[in-house]
């Protein structure tokens, strides 16, 4: 393993390793390690795993001091198989997950501890950072049903999770999205996932090259691996609500797409009519409500 030369450790475990997957964005990292070594009244390391990237990423950590270890990936491979590297490698009890873009308030892993005792994960609320935006739910824990209609709760970089568990049920290496959902489905079907109610994140939802922007330059085409985590879950969803996230995800920022009737045509296909029927009949509801303006997100 090549390691980072800022690396120091400590000798004795630590209770959480903290995982920053990481891919090309020297300058969002720095802030994103620096933002974990910040956490206040936690025994922590931090394991960057560069997956793969073109660009040095190094640099940007020489001026950081701390338990920071450094991982190269061999090859470029997705975020799930960064990740499940980083659990492998992993000291700690818990394992929690930060984007190399997005930024811990300094109380994040505090009080999900908090909140931890006698569960398995929690997970929390985030702000955006570009906009003064919160999002919260008033609820102190998600249980499976409420993963039905999908995941409006948090991504990866709000999870703190037990490592026994990550190194028995692993991230799904053969998915190239949903691996949020997919998690935290697995996690609340074996029992609830603690929540605490409160911005403890700040999420970049920015004009970068972010998943959200290859979704919406996808042709139908390209959006078949897109529905794999669904088909993974056909069966826990019942046949109405895997249709209607099925048509979700197709009809994904249909405003935003060029020959949009595509997409239509697409679900049509793939979820059925009255799945295709309901989704646009929500969106259009939702484009009124907005006063006509075409929503980006």
């Amino acid at each position: 393993m090549k390691q980072n030369p800022i690396e120091t450790m400590a000798s004795d475990i630590p209770l959480i390793t903290v995982i920053i997957t990481a891919f090309n964005r020297p300058d969002y990292l720095q802030s994103s390690v620096a933002s974990a070594l910040a956490q206040e009244g936690v025994d922590l390391e931090i394991i960057v795993v560069d997956d793969c990237s073109p660009t040095d990423l190094q640099p940007a950590l020489a001026g950081l001091s701390g338990p920071v270890r450094y991982h190269r990936m061999e090859r470029n491979g997705g975020a799930n198989r960064a990740r499940n590297e980083g659990v492998r490698q992993a000291r700690g009890r818990y394992v929690a997950f930060l984007d190399d873009d997005d930024i811990w308030l300094p109380h994040k892993l505090q009080r999900q501890l908090q909140h931890l005792a006698g569960a398995t994960a929690c997970i929390c609320g985030f702000r955006l950072l570009e906009k003064d935006l919160v999002f919260v739910r008033p609820i102190d824990q998600v249980d499976a049903t409420a993963l039905k209609l999908g995941n409006p709760y948090c991504g990866m970089s709000g999870l703190l999770c037990e490592r026994q568990w990550l190194l028995q049920n692993p991230f799904d290496e053969t998915l190239d999205n949903g691996q949020d959902w997919d998690m935290f489905v697995r996690l609340a079907r074996q029992a609830p996932i603690r929540y605490v109610a409160e911005p403890l994140f700040r999420y970049r939802r920015g004009s970068h090259d972010s998943i959200t922007t290859k979704v919406r330059q996808m042709q139908p085409a390209d959006m078949e691996r897109r529905l794999l985590v669904t088909y993974k879950h056909r069966e826990w969803l019942g046949e109405r609500l895997f249709r209607r996230r099925i048509a979700h995800t197709i009809l994904g920022y249909l405003g935003t797409r060029n020959q949009p009737w595509k997409l239509v045509l697409m679900a049509l296909r793939k979820s059925g009519p009255l799945a295709t029927a309901t989704v646009l009949s929500e969106k259009f509801n939702k484009f009124m409500r907005r006063g006509g303006r075409v929503s980006t997100h």
